[in-house]
């Protein structure tokens, strides 16, 4: 049976934003606010089966925000219900929820556990105090610590943890000592984003709250990437690592493959292979009014051109280790092909790996806009 993922955005936030936060939420919801929206919320699920139709079976689900843990385990179930009512959720069913450490008492995390979650992304992003305080984040080191353990002790086999690198006022010594710390939990997957900030973050023009420079961004990164190799961990994409392959997040493979996705809530985007890309509206309000409406009769979606969809090809394959065909990349060098390869080997910024497929090295991870641009600068030749 073909699978697919469904992403569930649970558009708000306990106070207020976190600074550097430029993924779209609105904060401190009322109760009747968070039912108005899981009501449209299954209306949409239902109107979907029209677009993913019952012969497929769900392989992933994702609670992203936001701030998902905001929602009781009760309301998790009542998704988690409707999604089982109008497609099969196959055996072995990946299903993720981020949570804010501080959310995670012992009794909430059963609580998921009991709701069918098997996964969760725990958003410490330091376990440095001075670091938490200037990223915004309302929870102590010693919250993510007791998160991993009231996560472990409900019974959670799969633990994923944020953590940002790059940040204000930050250093390599203290991302390799929240790395390590992570490491000691026994957490199985780790996420480590590079600070930085969009325009639409509260952050943006504030001196106090800018990214550390070049150097120290490019120092943490690689610190963290040997540091997790050589402790055996994978480094299967860009920002991702785990122990082991059966640790990788499924459900965001499935996007960096191009798979069929469907994304629920405010501002989420769903993808039909090989083309199709729709997407909801970037406003609660209008979501709620619009009861989910019609992405597609509303005018928001598009079809990929045949070199849109090799550029994104491309642009996903190349964010992870298993890189993409020459022959894709050729499409848009034509002659130039192996020269190009040639220079982004010498200057170790990629290689052909055995499988015969392009990869990046982690230095070509660092550069990957700069990267990609050399790799898809030309028109795809006619014909």
């Amino acid at each position: 049976m073909t699978s697919f993922g469904i992403y569930i955005h649970v558009p708000f936030c306990r106070d207020r934003k976190c600074p550097y936060c430029d993924f779209y939420s609105v904060a401190s919801p009322g109760p009747g606010l968070v039912e108005r929206y899981l009501d449209v919320l299954e209306a949409e699920l239902a109107r979907s089966v029209e677009r993913y139709p019952e012969n497929l079976g769900v392989g992933s689900i994702y609670f992203g925000g936001g701030t998902p843990s905001l929602l009781e385990p009760e309301q998790v179930w009542r998704v988690y219900c409707r999604i089982k009512s109008l497609w099969q959720i196959l055996p072995g069913a990946e299903v993720t929820l981020e949570c804010n450490p501080e959310d995670l008492l012992l009794r909430r995390a059963a609580g998921y556990f009991s709701a069918g979650v098997n996964r969760l992304s725990l958003g410490c992003q330091s376990f440095d105090e001075r670091q938490l305080e200037l990223l915004g984040r309302s929870h102590s080191a010693a919250d993510c610590r007791a998160a991993v353990g009231n996560a472990c002790e409900a019974g959670f086999g799969r633990l994923s943890l944020d953590l940002i690198f790059g940040g204000p006022q930050s250093t390599e010594g203290a991302l390799l000592e929240a790395v390590g710390t992570a490491l000691d939990l026994g957490v199985s997957h780790l996420s480590l984003y590079g600070y930085h900030l969009e325009r639409t973050a509260p952050a943006y023009g504030r001196a106090e709250l800018a990214p550390a420079g070049e150097e120290l961004y490019r120092s943490q990164y690689l610190a963290a990437c040997r540091k997790l190799e050589d402790s055996g961990w994978r480094h299967y994409e860009i920002s991702n690592w785990a122990a082991s392959p059966d640790e990788y997040c499924r459900h965001n493979l499935a996007y960096w493959l191009r798979r069929p996705c469907l994304g629920c809530g405010p501002a989420a985007h769903s993808f039909l292979p090989p083309d199709l890309r729709f997407w909801n509206p970037e406003d609660l309000e209008e979501y709620l009014k619009g009861g989910g409406g019609d992405k597609l009769s509303d005018g928001r979606s598009e079809r990929l051109d045949s070199e849109q969809v090799l550029c994104e090809e491309i642009m996903l394959g190349l964010r992870l280790e298993s890189g993409v065909e020459p022959a894709a990349i050729g499409a848009f060098l034509g002659g130039e092909l192996e020269t190009t390869l040639q220079a982004l080997r010498e200057e170790g910024l990629g290689a052909v790996s055995g499988a015969g497929r392009f990869v990046l090295s982690e230095r070509g991870w660092l550069i990957y806009d700069e990267v990609l641009g050399r790799l898809t600068r030309k028109e795809r030749p006619s014909g």
